[in-house]
């Protein structure tokens, strides 16, 4: 038996089986035959030398190892709820950033999708070319298996997508199209990430080509579907400054809607309810990456000296001098009361914070500047598109304050391409992110595994060094993108 058909069987049955286990209800015994699925596949992708099969029977494979996921229910997400639930107020002709799912002037919309959707409480965060997609997806019904379908297509163009962007690379098509977490999060869990991961991969192809007019209407799709997007719009400014505004522009018209103040459960119409994206981008947080782990102590740190430098209580540091800003901007989406909303109480005085509630914002500043600042060198670099695109969503992955599993659909396309590996074996460490999923279904009661995840970051962390100093030497290289 050829390797490669080895290959097939081992990721085909594992995640039949993982369906199957979906069906009965067992997320960890799904979970569990996904990282299975991840036996085979990673013989493959630390094995050279071996001829791939061709890229239609990859999508055959691929064919048959999606097509039980899409059978199954989506155990290990709720996301896709949401997809349907926005599409149907889109299609009711409201405003989906402007009420969460619960709200009472929504009421008129109420179906069983509702019970199944997450934060309730809180209104939508996806930019407007995901509602839109989303819109397509309700208007063909309230079916959990549209979305899992779309994004499955989805997975399929991408894969060709990087067998056309890598030289017609069947190697590259198989290790992007057999990934086992890609395939569960798009046909079993119906993740709009995908779209992000296409339009980025189409977009450094076409960079490539120097097509950068073409290139910016797959920016566009990236941008629109995930703000991901956005950080390859450095890249632009070396092929056409008109286009690069361009894209800039479509940013900022993805972004405003998200700010945009909406309205919460409590009371009922209060609109200094911050909007989904505020709360999204300034508390949450979970399974952070190696770098960001390193800056929340780092900033608690230095809020902390500031406390103390500043004469505040313990535990507290006065920032006086933002007064004015904190008071002009109460109630807007820039101001400081959006991040303390909920469960952090709001202290009396505007301009006194605790440190442990400022310190994270802080962090999440300083990544930001650091993947941004990342960005912006690596697009003055000399290397091929696809590997700069690649180096700087990896970048803003390692410093972001939380990575759901599917947050890897926008770099393991352009890992195929450049022929790298360390998105590739993140995806598998990345299951650990479902550890606790089979007690919260149970229980309710999300409990986090903080050592865990700890441990899995530093496997993460450790990869990407060792690639660091094993790949150093083609960081500059115009070389092909399969350059390793």
């Amino acid at each position: 038996m050829k390797p490669f058909t080895t290959l097939g069987l081992g990721v085909s049955g594992a995640l039949a089986v993982c369906a199957w286990f979906a069906a009965e209800g067992n997320p960890d015994k799904t979970v569990l035959a996904i990282a299975v699925a991840f036996v085979p596949y990673m013989i493959a992708v630390t094995g050279r030398g071996r001829k791939a099969p061709s890229i239609h029977e990859t999508l055959a494979w691929t064919l048959a190892a999606g097509i039980p996921l899409l059978l199954a229910p989506p155990i290990l997400s709720d996301d896709l709820y949401r997809y349907l639930w926005d599409g149907q107020v889109t299609l009711a002709g409201i405003d989906p950033y402007r009420f969460a799912p619960d709200h009472h002037a929504l009421a008129s919309l109420r179906s069983p999708l509702l019970d199944h959707i997450n934060h309730r409480s809180i209104p939508t965060i996806y930019p407007p070319g995901a509602q839109g997609l989303f819109a397509m997806m309700a208007a063909l019904g309230p079916h959990p298996w549209i979305p899992k379908t779309v994004a499955f297509l989805l997975h399929l163009l991408t894969a060709w997508t990087v067998y056309g962007a890598s030289g017609r690379s069947d190697r590259a098509a198989l290790l992007y199209a057999q990934n086992p977490l890609a395939l569960a999060e798009t046909a079993l869990s119906g993740h709009v990430d995908m779209a992000a991961g296409l339009g980025l991969v189409a977009f450094a192809w076409l960079v490539a080509r120097k097509a950068p007019w073409t290139a910016v209407g797959a920016l566009a799709a990236a941008i629109g579907s995930k703000l991901i997007g956005l950080v390859a719009i450095p890249m632009l400014f070396r092929e056409s400054r008109p286009g690069a505004l361009v894209s800039i522009a479509i940013g900022v018209a993805c972004i405003v809607p998200l700010l945009s103040a909406g309205y919460g459960h409590e009371p009922p119409g209060d609109a200094t309810v911050p909007s989904g994206f505020t709360q999204y981008t300034r508390r949450w947080e979970g399974n952070p990456g190696p770098i960001f782990r390193l800056l929340s102590p780092l900033s608690e740190a230095v809020v902390a000296q500031v406390g103390c430098a500043t004469d505040s209580a313990p535990g507290h540091v006065r920032l006086p001098f933002l007064r004015r800003w904190i008071d002009g901007t109460d109630g807007s989406p820039a101001g400081l009361r959006a991040t303390f909303h909920g469960e952090r109480k709001w202290i009396g005085d505007p301009v006194d914070f605790e440190v442990r509630a400022l310190a994270p914002l802080v962090a999440r500043v300083a990544s930001f500047l650091l993947a941004m600042g990342f960005a912006i060198a690596m697009a003055r670099r000399k290397a091929s598109p696809f590997l700069r695109l690649r180096h700087t969503v990896l970048a803003v992955l390692l410093c972001a304050p939380q990575i759901h599993p599917w947050y890897l659909l926008w770099i393991l396309p352009l890992e195929g391409v450049t022929g790298r590996r360390a998105a590739f074996l993140w995806s598998a460490i990345a299951l650990i992110s479902y550890a606790p999923l089979g007690a919260y279904r149970a229980s309710g009661t999300w409990a986090a595994m903080p050592m865990v995840d700890l441990g899995a970051a530093l496997l993460v962390g450790t990869m990407v060094l060792l690639e660091v100093l094993f790949f150093r030497r083609n960081m500059g290289e115009e070389s092909h993108p399969l350059a390793v």
